[in-house]
């Protein structure tokens, strides 16, 4: 019940922190020259952040992972670990994760004569434990492929125009119009932390990039409207931008942080989770440095389209690669995308043999 409203807070902390800088930056920390130029005060604005990184002491009390004491075989940290995690008994809690990490010695030989898919998955628990992250090619694929898609998405091309687009749409004040915009994020990401968990992760990935799509490709055809001066009304652009917010929030932003958790055992979680972040924010710091360049190379119309086109690369992404992990264990996971990529191919095998039969 809980696991997708956790999995995906960290996209909640990451708004809220965006909203809560946002709104000190344009209205607490601001000073006006005598041209009338607005300034924020970047140097007071520091300490506050200074301030928010008092909560990493909260880490000097914060247990390690019940799971990865049971994976080293220690019971009395487990069952510490678990007393400071939760109310009442966690006996067998207990018994049921020091189970999960010490599987059958046998159990890989006898999972590989059973070709079903329980034999399989409990063959992955049983074989995985010493293997590496280059065994889980598959779940790499997933898990850093939709934390490149999230930003290669153009969200902060989104959120970069958010002013000027309410400008030209003659909002009576485009800049508390965008900062409503930044809290609208905040507020649909937390009922993504609800949603996520009864609607399912394939399907809000599905339709989030697919209207996400949507949203750019409306946006690239008001700025080409606009530059053949034919329709295009205002609303057109709060529309797509109204689309594109919703669906990132439901959809890409929180999300692909929760599938993470649910692609990978314990054992290589933190490297894999690590070097996806390390992606993710790599790719947002190339897409933020380039695109007012290719903004001037391929005009604005031209970038959304161009964002379009990779949201909808990223719902056949996902159709094609990303399992369902609702109420899945890591093992049942790892059985869908081994299956899955057997089943790959196999197509791809089928294509190639009657090719040759054609020829």
């Amino acid at each position: 019940g809980l696991r997708g409203a956790l999995g995906a807070a960290n996209q909640l902390s990451v708004t809220t922190g965006i909203f809560m800088v946002s709104s000190l930056g344009d209205y607490a920390f601001v000073v006006e020259n005598d041209k009338g130029d607005r300034f924020c005060q970047w140097r007071e604005l520091a300490w506050c952040g200074l301030g928010l990184c008092t909560v990493l002491l909260g880490m000097l009390y914060m247990p390690e992972s019940p799971r990865w004491h049971a994976k080293r075989g220690d019971q009395a940290a487990v069952e510490a670990a678990l007393r400071r995690l939760r109310a009442g008994d966690v006996a067998a809690e207990v018994e049921a994760m020091l189970a999960e990490a010490s599987p059958p010695p046998q159990q890989p030989l006898a999972a590989a004569a059973d070709g079903s898919p329980a034999a399989q998955a409990e063959a992955g628990s049983s074989s995985r434990g010493g293997a590496g992250l280059g065994a889980y090619s598959r779940s790499l694929v997933v898990g850093v492929g939709l934390c490149m898609f999230q930003q290669l998405s153009g969200v902060n091309a989104i959120m970069m125009y958010t002013t000027k687009i309410c400008q030209e749409a003659n909002v009576p004040s485009p800049e508390l119009a965008a900062m409503a915009s930044m809290g609208l994020q905040v507020v649909l990401t937390g009922v993504a932390c609800v949603l996520v968990e009864r609607a399912g992760r394939r399907p809000l990935l599905l339709v989030g990039s697919a209207f996400m799509s949507l949203a750019h490709f409306l946006l690239s055809y008001y700025y080409v409207a606009q530059s053949l001066h034919i329709w295009a009304p205002s609303w057109l652009a709060l529309l797509a931008l109204c689309i594109f917010i919703v669906s990132f929030s439901l959809g890409m932003g929180p999300i692909p942080w929760l599938i993470l958790a649910e692609v990978f055992p314990t054992e290589v979680r933190g490297t894999a989770s690590s070097l996806a972040t390390a992606v993710n924010w790599s790719t947002s710091f190339v897409v933020t440095l380039v695109f007012l360049p290719l903004q001037d190379m391929i005009t604005r119309q031209g970038a959304f389209l161009m964002f379009g086109i990779i949201c909808f690369g990223c719902a056949v992404f996902v159709q094609f690669f990303v399992p369902e992990t609702k109420g899945k264990s890591v093992d049942e996971v790892l059985s869908e995308l081994s299956r899955r990529g057997r089943r790959g191919s196999g197509q791809c095998r089928d294509v190639a043999l009657g090719s040759v039969a054609s020829q």
